[in-house]
Parts: C-alpha cells; sequence; structure tokens
C-alpha cells in the first residue's frame, strides 16, 4: 500500500511542477517524446518513471530530480 501512495504523491508533485511551469500535458508529452496519456498516468500515480525518464522530465520541467522526488 505504501508504493501505491508514494506513486500517487509522486504524480501530485509532477503536475504541481509542471503547471508551475507553465507547461500543457501535450507539450512535456512532445519534449519527452512519450504520449500524453503516458504523462496523464503518472501524474495520477498509475505507472512509474524510470530513472531516465525521471532524469529527462527534469530537464522538460527545468527542476531537479530531487525536485521531483521530494521527500517520501
Amino acid at each position: 500500500m505504501q508504493n501505491k501512495f508514494s506513486q500517487k504523491q509522486l504524480g501530485q508533485r509532477i503536475r504541481r511542477l509542471r503547471k508551475a511551469a507553465d507547461l500543457k500535458v501535450v507539450e512535456v508529452a512532445r519534449g519527452m517524446k512519450v504520449t500524453r496519456q503516458q504523462i496523464y498516468l503518472w501524474e495520477n500515480g498509475k505507472r512509474t518513471l524510470s530513472l531516465a525518464r525521471l532524469y529527462r522530465l527534469s530537464k522538460v520541467l527545468r527542476v531537479s530530480s530531487l525536485a521531483i522526488l521530494g521527500e517520501f
């Protein structure tokens, strides 16, 4: 159960950071070369990010990987 909670928390953080960067889902998806559905799955805690995608997401959002991970 802890894992699901953490995924949901991570998804909420990704959404918050995306909005703070004033980016739309489609813009993040293009920057990461994934579908917008993939971004929705991450933001809703339905899928996990690989380390490579976490790194790429941090570049697209212009934040550090640690800012995305936060404190769990």
